[in-house]
């Protein structure tokens, strides 16, 4: 995540691509460190921590539009949102980008494969659970995550609204398979 900052950062300063030319040192530093934020919440291992906070300022106190700490929070959503959005889409997008980022994911297990270390869930093409793993990951991550953006922009409905019809159809997925395993 660090590193991709960093690209998009010394590609900006690129002169064909440089724009803020009339924006001050001390505001593309500010600039900088909110993208880094943003980037840095799309790292899953945080997923949690970033949802409860979330949830926290949304139903508890008043989220503060005055307020740096709330803006960056929900901008750190709305990336969480774009990053995990492919379950949203509907259903000729979704399954273009699941099959690319299992694809992904099968490259990550058999170079694990290859080094002799174990292989990280959902990675092993030998033992295919993609019906399974994006139920589980719409249950568990993608639902949660925008029913609470829902809560704070309701005309985002459509995308849970989606996401569930989605849902469905992995589910008719899994039966399927399941019924030619067996």
């Amino acid at each position: 995540e660090h590193h991709h900052v960093s690209v998009a950062f010394r590609t900006l300063f690129l002169p064909e691509f440089f724009f803020l030319e009339n924006v001050t040192r001390e505001c593309i530093q500010e600039m900088r460190q909110v993208w880094t934020k943003m980037v840095l919440a799309t790292d899953m291992s945080l997923h949690s921590r970033f949802l409860s906070k979330w949830k926290s300022r949304l139903h508890g106190e008043r989220l503060e539009f005055s307020s740096r700490e709330d803006v960056t929070l929900l901008l750190q959503i709305a990336m969480k949102c774009a990053d995990i959005s492919n379950l949203t889409k509907p259903w000729h997008l979704n399954i273009m980008w699941v099959e690319r980022l299992t694809e992904e994911f099968y490259r990550q297990g058999d170079r694990e494969r290859e080094l002799k270390m174990a292989i990280s869930p959902m990675c092993d093409r030998s033992q295919p659970t993609l019906a399974k793993g994006q139920k589980a990951f719409i249950d568990f991550v993608v639902r949660p995550l925008f029913q609470s953006f829902v809560d704070m922009f309701p005309n985002a409905k459509i995308m849970v609204d989606t996401m569930i019809e989605n849902r469905r159809r992995w589910d008719e997925l899994d039966r399927q398979q399941h019924r030619v395993a067996t």
